[in-house]
């Protein structure tokens, strides 16, 4: 936990991972308020039924884009821009969905397609924002961790954003019921509002360190493309007397298959340079009597 505490980053990304596990506790509970709460309450007078539909939009919009759009936004952009934009979605969503009210205040005829774009807009912009937080968030703690200390890590992350989660619906269900007669879904849906938005600006100072190795593809490739190119027997010399005499006739038919450049088919001079490194190679290798029987062989 030490360790923890001196690296101002993975404190950072602890803290963001807190505040939108707080707040998506608390988000639910508070849609379910708002929804079935009287028109005098400043909810949307929805059943049962309609309540339902309403999460069905939820996890529809954000499966549809998970399968869908994730993969290549995420190649694309990034796992900062991809959390930026499910935090700002998130936070969009709460401070759009009080906001319904006053489409029944305006005309309570309109209680058929105006409810539903009042309530499906903004819960489908919430269900891919969840879609894209949570599981970015964890993926930035992870990049950024030191691999000895990845479960530790892990661990103090999944503790602390449990005991926010829970945190989140007695929050959110003690300020709607102690402001239930002055807008309280309002007042409740501010606070995970401001929670999402501070994941937004948390997100906004992270370093390339987050996005780990997915974004460097390009790099790796260079690095591999640019090493010389060796025999298959340079790899792991051997260490016995007949594999030490298989092992340097075979480096010299490699070696006297690559010509040195601008003859047509003289005997390389770095043939013989080779040999001297692989001879002296295997002498460190070997025990005293086996140098005695390999200085005889050669």
């Amino acid at each position: 936990l030490q360790v923890l505490a001196r690296d101002p980053l993975m404190l950072r990304l602890i803290l963001a991972f807190d505040l939108l596990s707080f707040a998506n506790g608390g988000l639910f509970s508070s849609a379910v308020l708002w929804m079935s709460a009287s028109e005098s309450s400043h909810g949307m007078m929805m059943n049962e039924q309609e309540t339902g539909v309403a999460f069905t939009l939820f996890g529809i919009s954000g499966f549809v884009f998970q399968v869908s759009c994730f993969k290549p936004l995420n190649k694309k952009y990034g796992l900062r821009i991809m959390l930026q934009a499910g935090a700002l979605g998130l936070a969009l969503g709460c401070f759009l969905l009080p906001l319904g009210q006053y489409v029944l205040a305006y005309n309570s005829a309109l209680l058929g397609w105006a409810r539903w774009v009042a309530v499906g807009v903004p819960m489908g912009i919430m269900g891919i924002g969840f879609m894209l937080a949570l599981p970015i968030l964890s993926t930035c703690i992870s990049n950024a961790t030191m691999a000895d200390i990845q479960g530790l890590t892990q661990g103090v992350a999944q503790s602390s954003s449990s005991l926010l989660r829970g945190l989140g619906p007695f929050i959110s269900g003690a300020v709607f019921s102690s402001f239930y007669d002055s807008n309280a879904p309002a007042i409740s849906f501010a606070i995970e509002g401001a929670a999402y938005l501070s994941v937004f600006f948390i997100a906004l100072s992270l370093p390339d360190k987050v996005e780990g190795a997915s974004r460097e593809p390009k790099q790796a490739a260079n690095v591999d493309t640019a090493r010389p190119a060796q025999s298959p027997q340079e790899s792991q010399p051997p260490a016995t007397k007949t594999a030490a005499l298989q092992y340097e006739k075979s480096n010299e038919s490699w070696g006297a298959r690559v010509p040195r450049k601008g003859s047509s088919g003289s005997r390389s001079p770095m043939r013989g340079l080779v040999r001297n490194q692989t001879s002296t190679a295997l002498e460190m290798m070997m025990g005293e009597g086996n140098k005695r029987r390999f200085s005889q062989l050669r």
